[in-house]
């Protein structure tokens, strides 16, 4: 099997991402397909470092070409996901969806976890993009975290530019 075109895909989608993360970054705000390309360019190349094995189920319901949001804001949140998460069960993937509706963007994702991980200062990334909101947003969005026994969800709601 050649993996030349694979490695190639790769270095591509690694490319796009540091491009994104090094240029697009320096913009307050970027395009929400851009954003929602960058995901799924981290699904992809994750996917791969665990041999195509990765539970993840990724939704865009619906969205507006033109949209704009802050740059790599949902990432932490994917990134949450697949650090803590069950990511290898198909039984419990990992569920991201992204939807617009008017002016606004819904983002969820929802995954399992393990109740046997011990965290030095649970919950410091969330007070990170907690601030980060209250400063791009004041009030006029809505961050919800809701944690089961076995469940981490995330709903975030946002006003589209």
């Amino acid at each position: 099997m050649d993996l030349q075109p694979k490695i190639a895909d790769d270095v591509l989608k690694l490319s796009d991402m540091l491009r994104y993360v090094t240029y697009e970054n320096e913009n307050d705000k970027v395009s929400l397909q851009d954003e929602i390309q960058f995901i799924q360019n981290y699904i992809a190349l994750f996917s791969r470092r665990f041999d195509h094995q990765l539970a993840v189920q990724f939704e865009v319901l619906s969205h507006h070409d033109k949209a704009r949001i802050p740059s790599l804001l949902l990432i932490h949140f994917v990134e949450n996901a697949f650090k803590h998460g069950v990511i290898t069960n198909t039984e419990k993937p990992v569920k991201i969806v992204l939807k617009s509706h008017k002016d606004q963007l819904f983002f969820t994702i929802e995954n399992y976890f393990y109740n046997n991980e011990n965290y030095d200062e649970k919950g410091i990334g969330y007070k990170n993009v907690r601030q980060r909101l209250d400063i791009l947003f004041s009030e006029n969005y809505r961050l919800d975290v809701i944690e089961t026994q076995e469940i981490y969800q995330v709903k975030l709601q946002i006003p589209l530019s």
